[in-house]
């Protein structure tokens, strides 16, 4: 079946990969979570916040993709920490400082339903999501569902999909794959 993903462990017991884990940094850039409540997951596209140095989830059909955000393990989870493990959607909480790969290799979260070529498929980028995992605003797709910005210029998919370990919630999988984003004109 062509959207089935692969699941590929390596011989130590560990994924392969996860969300936001990047294999070639060429640019990022350190931005604010400027969601007033939602927070930031990995491995999801962001748009330029209106103030300096933010970002924010897309809001709208015309979006532009700044990057993607990067996982990094110096975050502490907690009450004052600024990982939430416990809240929907898990990831950092607004006003946290994050990395955004602006272009380099990284692992996005995708749509369940997302049939990959690799180094053919170009990708589109959900602004309006319907709450369920498989559907989340920020995650990439392969195809115009009516509620995705075409960012098929910038985001090439150059893997299969893969299951992951969904390194947020410590529990359950996740589907995600490699692209290549390249720096946007606009952003």
């Amino acid at each position: 079946m062509p959207g089935t993903p692969q699941k590929v462990i390596l011989p130590y017991g560990q994924p392969a990969a996860c969300a936001g884990e990047v294999t070639r940094r060429i640019d990022s850039d350190s931005r604010i979570n400027a969601e007033l409540v939602t927070n930031l997951g990995f491995g999801l596209g962001v748009a330029p916040g209106t103030l300096t140095k933010s970002c924010l989830l897309p809001s709208g059909p015309t979006s532009v993709l700044l990057g993607v955000t990067s996982i990094e393990r110096r975050f502490s989870a907690g009450t004052f920490g600024q990982l939430d493990t416990q809240s929907v959607p898990p990831g950092l909480r607004p006003k946290a400082s994050i990395d955004v790969l602006t272009e380099g290799r990284i692992w996005v979260v995708v749509d369940a339903d997302t049939v990959i070529v690799p180094g053919i498929t170009r990708a589109f980028w959900r602004w309006v999501g319907d709450g369920v995992s498989n559907n989340l605003i920020g995650t990439f797709r392969h195809t115009d569902d009516g509620r995705v910005v075409d960012v098929r210029r910038q985001v090439l998919f150059v893997s299969l999909m893969l299951d992951a370990a969904d390194v947020l919630h410590g529990a359950g999988s996740q589907k995600i794959a490699e692209v290549v984003v390249a720096r946007s004109n606009q952003a």
